[in-house]
């Protein structure tokens, strides 16, 4: 029960009892004999508390005035009882009040230490609006040097000229009605290091016998350009997720399983699985998209998604077309407080790519059982055949046998070229940086040279597949050297260089290498078909070299034409060649 024994000093908290302010003020009341303290939780019966001449002070958090019900603020101005809005938590300014009313009673002193220990900028103003006391922390905001340099000062001088005129207009009220003004108004105040935005609090008050405004100015500043930069990023995410051609939804994952929720999807998304966002939102994304016997997986990745896991794998949904394969995306961007992880799931067509892929591993196997048979099925007869001469030749002279072996020497040569073409083809596999002298210099060594020259420009690297360009180089020496100089007299000098344009040139499509000859070179009729299978100048050639050099260079997206060297012989010249 409350004593209402006159030598109490009373103090009336309205807020949460929960609060540490009441808390604090509840140890001070054991700890003080002469303080009374009551906690209300709700505005009934405040104002008649408020006018009882045993109240000493009212104490409110901001929460706990808000929420208060049958509370009128403007009882306030009607009574003379010191009053302060305190933040909530704020136990020690609490009890810095609470201390103050035990020491100065009603006087003055109460509200100068409601202002000195206010954690927030804070001032007491005459009705004209001169400032007649303020804290450190109102100089700190305005940039003064101290509080007595702002005392004397009109208040309505720091405030932004296009705000004045509503500051002035919120004093009036303040003075005219004696009404507490609890509402957060926004001004900009004209301080030393720029703009800052503000959010004030007034209390009606009595000082030094005159009515009087107590103010609690409460920086925004910062705040406000936190929201700013966070609406700014939120549009361009927006923008973002709009403008991406591929289907995305953003996801929030919760429960124990981590199911995905959607919050958002894109266009995109609407047009591949036939979905609005609206007949998604706050519904479960994999009863949509997911075929049946694929839920286990999904659930799967939800959990690893849950976690906050990267992901990405090939996956199959339903789409407004049927089942399609798709690389899902899934990137964790965000995690709230309730451990909800949201998500964006991003889905990239790729069936198209897999039915190619599918059909060049089935193109794959068809070649090397072609390679198998011809390997196999050719060579054996042939072998048996060579076998046979070599037994004539043990009991019989003919020259007639010399043809016999050049014949069969052109078979094993034309399976050699037949089984390379059906390997090699358009297949390359993972490319890396290749020293072209290095690779050049091997392929010369597997080639029947002779006295030919080979000249490489050195420290020069392309992206390119090693074993494959290895073949590419093999097959233009080998031709080279055959054809060349037909009549043999004199050697051919072969060169490998980077085309000029690799040099200033910085796109792909005009980046490359060159490999030519200072032979007889190759007649401008036939360079079209030079690269025709079975094409051939020489007397028994199988006319597959260049053709599985055109072949190795298409399957490294290069493109090769036929030219002249500068020597009269023949050049290739490569183009869209990756230089890293």
């Amino acid at each position: 029960m409350t004593n209402l024994s006159p030598s109490k000093t009373r103090l009336l908290f309205l807020g949460d009892s929960t609060d540490p302010a009441a808390a604090a003020l509840r140890t001070l009341e054991t700890a003080v004999e002469e303080l009374d303290v009551t906690v209300v939780t709700d505005g009934v019966g405040v104002g008649e508390r408020l006018a009882s001449p045993h109240l000493d002070c009212f104490i409110c958090t901001r929460s706990g005035l808000e929420a208060a019900t049958g509370f009128d603020a403007a009882v306030v101005g009607e009574v003379d009882v010191p009053m302060a809005v305190v933040e909530d938590g704020q136990a020690e300014v609490a009890t810095a009040l609470a201390n103050a009313v035990l020491d100065h009673g009603r006087h003055d002193r109460v509200y100068e230490t409601m202002v000195e220990t206010s954690p927030m900028p804070a001032l007491i103003h005459s009705a004209d609006g001169t400032i007649l006391f303020a804290n450190e922390g109102l100089a700190d905001l305005v940039g003064a040097e101290s509080d007595a340099d702002v005392v004397g000062t009109a208040s309505t001088s720091y405030v932004h000229p296009a705000d004045r005129e509503k500051a002035r207009d919120r004093m009036g009220r303040l003075f005219d009605d004696r009404e507490l003004l609890n509402e957060r108004v926004e001004y900009r105040l004209e301080v030393a290091d720029g703009t800052r935005h503000v959010w004030i609090s007034s209390v009606p008050i009595t000082y030094d016998g005159e009515d009087a405004g107590l103010v609690i100015v409460n920086d925004m500043t910062e705040r406000e350009e936190r929201e700013r930069a966070l609406e700014q990023e939120r549009d361009r995410f927006t923008a973002l997720f709009d403008s991406v051609p591929n289907p995305v939804v953003h996801i929030e994952h919760g429960g124990a399983d981590g199911e995905a929720i959607v919050q958002n999807a894109n266009d995109a998304f609407e047009e591949v699985f036939g979905f609005s966002a609206g007949a998604l939102a706050g519904d479960s994304l994999n009863a949509y998209v997911v075929p049946d016997r694929a839920r286990h997986e999904a659930r799967a990745i939800d959990e690893r998604a849950a976690a906050l896991d990267s992901i990405e794998r090939e996956v199959r949904r339903v789409t407004d077309d049927g089942e399609r394969t798709f690389l899902l995306q899934s990137i964790p961007f965000r995690e709230d407080d309730s451990g909800a992880v949201e998500t964006l799931a991003i889905y990239t067509d790729i069936t198209d790519q897999k039915r190619r892929e599918e059909r060049l591993r089935r193109q794959n196997e068809r070649l090397e059982e072609f390679a198998s048979i011809v390997s196999h099925d050719l060579r054996n007869p042939l072998n048996v055949a060579n076998g046979y001469l070599e037994l004539l030749r043990n009991d019989y002279e003919d020259e007639r046998f010399d043809n016999l072996e050049e014949a069969l020497d052109r078979m094993d040569d034309l399976i050699e070229k037949v089984l390379a073409m059906a390997r090699q083809g358009q297949i390359v596999d993972e490319t890396e940086a290749v020293a072209v002298d290095s690779v050049a210099g091997r392929a010369w060594d597997t080639v029947a040279t002779g006295d030919a020259e080979l000249l490489v420009d050195a420290e020069w690297v392309i992206e390119a597949d090693a074993e494959r360009l290895v073949q590419l180089f093999e097959n233009l020496f080998r031709n080279a050297i055959e054809h060349g100089r037909p009549s043999g007299d004199e050697p051919v000098t072969v060169s490998v260089g980077r085309l000029a344009s690799s040099e200033t040139d910085s796109a792909p499509e005009n980046r490359g290498f060159f490999v030519e000859d200072d032979g007889d070179g190759i007649p401008a009729g036939d360079r079209e078909q030079v690269f025709t299978s079975g094409y051939s100048t020489r007397d028994g050639g199988t006319g597959l070299g260049l053709n599985i050099v055109e072949q190795i260079a298409e399957a490294h997206g290069w493109e090769v034409r036929v030219t002249e060297s500068d020597d009269g012989g023949a050049r290739f010249e490569f183009t869209g060649v990756t230089e890293p």
